[in-house]
């Protein structure tokens, strides 16, 4: 079925929500992978999002389905009223007063990720997914910047670009 403003649809993408039944795409991800075998395409927060094409068995599809109904059966109903993520961060949340280029060559510090509130990062750190860059160099680090990236790191997201990506550390410019 189609909603409005839909163009097309990928036949060979099949989409799951698993956050309905008490898991993040990435833990989920995790139980699919590590006990039955089964390798999503590309976790996120909510869902799952598997690639089905003429490579794949009738053995493939029956473990996928064994293993939905196996989250399915392990289904969490009391979770954190702030489980879910949102990456709201809008065009006015951006304070940058040096140019990327200008912090990511500057001299940099590396700081505990808690102490560097109101730097200038050095890094582009993004998770993914979704894949855009929650801060960038040149941009001043916000408490909204640290707590999109700290849930991130809490629902098992991966954190890329950064030279820590555990985010315990983060490098800033030195101005």
């Amino acid at each position: 079925y189609f909603n409005p403003g839909f163009i097309a649809l990928d036949q060979t993408r099949l989409t799951i929500k698993v956050f309905n039944i008490g898991f993040s795409g990435y833990e989920a991800d995790e139980i699919l992978h590590q006990e039955l075998g089964v390798t999503c395409e590309l976790p996120s927060f909510p869902n799952l999002t598997f690639i089905i094409s003429p490579g794949n068995t009738k053995a493939d599809i029956n473990r996928l389905v064994t293993g939905l109904f196996s989250l399915r059966h392990r289904s969490r109903v009391n979770l954190p009223t702030n489980y879910e993520i949102k990456l709201d961060i809008e065009a006015t949340d951006f304070a940058i007063p040096v140019s990327p280029r200008d912090a990511f060559f500057a001299q940099k510090d590396c700081l505990p990720i808690e102490k560097s509130l109101g730097y200038i990062s050095a890094e582009l750190i993004c998770p993914y997914p979704p894949g855009i860059p929650v801060l960038i160099p040149g941009e001043i680090i916000t408490q909204k910047h640290l707590h999109i990236l700290e849930q991130v790191r809490a629902l098992g997201g991966i954190i890329t670009g950064c030279s820590d990506p555990t985010l315990k550390t983060i490098k800033v410019s030195r101005f």
